[in-house]
């Protein structure tokens, strides 16, 4: 028997322990030898056999390397899985940072904004269609100043310019909600009242209208926009808006308009528990007197009612409040001019007329109004306007209706003159659109602006707007005296919103005076604002 031993160790020798019968045997363990010595790693085989041939050591060899082979891959493999594992640089984040700059950063999450009152909506044109269900007064034959034309808004014929002015004189200031004159605190018709777009029907109108605000004025003094907890479902529309001061402003202004203070006036016990109720909800802070209850919609409007209230009674115990409200409107301004929804956002055109409207019945009743103030707001309109500032955009140049109104008011208190050709243009541009069958808010703007500067044309526009609101005005229960409109500008204040305004439009041309008794204004306030020319 032969017993073969071949021990194989890298580089160690071969050692060969052999006895070997036939003598072949030994030449085929040399060659095996010389072949195991070229492989690496330690290799021992052991056989017994006396019939063990070269192909049969041949084949332990190749699956000996085979074998050698696999193990040596798999223990590469463990090694890469291993030193993957501990590689931080190789970890998988979904929010991982970008490669470069420019590469696409993650959505930032949506910013949602309040429902709020009073906001703009894009329209399609600029013009609206005013041509159905009017009725012009008997025409006067005088001749009309040239302007330029505009097209309806449904692309049809051009708005007739009107040739009717039952007089051409300088109108004082009218409207107390445009920071108008102030300081009477008696009933505003007089005798001159028809001779300036009023009638008699129109004051049965206002008188209904004042009724129904009446009827839904609170136990506490205040409004809702939801009115239905005074009277139910007997009126439709109701608003939806939370701010109390926002609604409580707007139940009292058309009170005031008419003539009716806390100390005179047949309805001064109502218009007392409403400015009683405004004083209530004012909340001391650090940066004044804040009676938003929401948005800057309340502070304006509140902030206006608690001014407007101090110059027609002069009661000087409203003087600290009025001066905490103003104060608030001043510190919320945004840096570059405006105001909106809440404190020191960028400001959009409709806000800053209700803080422009608030400051300049401030200044009427004698409170100090920073100058920086007004020079920033200027700015903001600087930023807004088109048209070398003829019209108006919401937060763009893109002007639109009722931001052009607004916009054009806004520059005459801060004191752009009649004579300016920016004002001219505007003003002709309004009379040119018409009134509205459905915006309540332009055509409050508009009449606040057309009235401050009649024209031949404006006749014809006065007219078609007191009969296109005698017309709508509700006549039947609970609603009677009021005005609901599809205009989704003022829909979250619903049935009580377009009421006000409706009342505030028809107004519009009672007289107000200034007293001899009136409160005095520093020289920084005394601006023009649409009485001077």
């Amino acid at each position: 028997m032969t017993r073969v031993t071949v021990v194989m160790r890298g580089s160690d020798a071969l050692n060969e322990d052999a006895t070997l019968q036939p003598a072949a045997a030994k030449a085929d363990v040399a060659a095996f030898a010389r072949a195991a010595a070229e492989l690496p790693g330690p290799l021992t085989i052991r056989g017994r056999s006396p019939f063990l041939s070269a192909a049969s050591i041949y084949l332990i060899v190749a699956t000996a390397l085979s074998l050698s082979l696999h193990a040596f891959g798999l223990a590469c493999l463990l090694l890469v899985m291993v030193d993957d594992a501990g590689d931080d640089s190789q970890a998988i984040s979904l929010w991982a940072e970008p490669a470069s700059a420019s590469a696409q950063l993650p959505p930032r999450p949506l910013e949602l904004e309040p429902v709020l009152s009073l906001e703009p909506v894009e329209t399609q044109s600029l013009v609206v269609d005013v041509t159905q269900g009017i009725v012009a007064p008997e025409p006067v034959e005088i001749s009309a100043p040239a302007r330029a034309d505009f097209q309806a808004a449904d692309g049809g014929s051009e708005v007739a310019e009107s040739s009717t002015s039952p007089v051409e004189t300088q109108i004082p200031l009218p409207i107390l909600l445009a920071g108008g004159a102030m300081g009477t605190d008696t009933p505003l018709r007089d005798d001159s009242t028809a001779a300036r777009g009023g009638s008699l029907q129109k004051d049965e109108v206002i008188a209904a209208g004042l009724r129904w605000l009446l009827t839904h004025q609170q136990a506490d003094g205040s409004w809702r926009f939801d009115h239905r907890s005074i009277c139910g479902s007997a009126c439709r529309d109701a608003g939806y808006h939370a701010s109390t001061t926002a609604a409580t402003a707007l139940g009292l202004l058309p009170l005031l308009a008419a003539g009716h203070s806390p100390t005179a006036g047949e309805h001064q016990q109502a218009v007392a528990r409403g400015v009683a109720y405004l004083r209530s909800r004012l909340v001391e802070t650090p940066y004044g007197g804040d009676l938003q209850e929401g948005d800057m919609y309340g502070q304006g409007l509140a902030t206006l009612v608690l001014c407007q209230t101090l110059a027609m009674s002069r009661d000087d115990n409203l003087r600290r409040d009025c001066q905490l409200a103003v104060d608030y409107i001043v510190y919320a301004q945004n840096e570059h001019g405006g105001w909106r929804y809440f404190p020191k956002q960028p400001g959009d055109t409709t806000v800053l007329g209700w803080q422009v409207a608030a400051l300049k019945a401030a200044e009427r009743a004698g409170i100090e109004v920073p100058q920086r103030t007004w020079d920033l707001a200027e700015r903001f309109l600087d930023f807004v306007q088109s048209d070398g500032g003829v019209a108006y955009g919401y937060q763009s140049p893109e002007p639109q209706p009722t931001t052009t109104a607004i916009g054009l008011l806004a520059r005459r208190q801060m004191g752009l003159r009649a004579s300016d050709d920016r004002w001219r243009r505007g003003v002709a541009l309004l009379e040119g659109w018409g009134p509205s069958r459905d915006d309540i808010y332009f055509n409050y703007y508009a009449a606040q602006v057309l009235s401050r500067a009649p024209t031949s044309s404006y006749w014809q526009w006065n007219a078609e707007m007191r009969d296109l609101l005698i017309r709508r005005q509700a006549s039947d229960g609970h609603e009677a005296g009021s005005w609901y409109f599809a205009d989704p500008h003022t829909l979250p204040g619903g049935r009580l919103c377009d009421t006000s305004l409706a009342l505030l439009t028809l107004e519009a041309w009672y007289q107000r005076t200034l007293p001899s008794t009136a409160v005095s204004v520093s020289s920084s306030a005394q601006r023009d604002d649409g009485e001077a020319n």
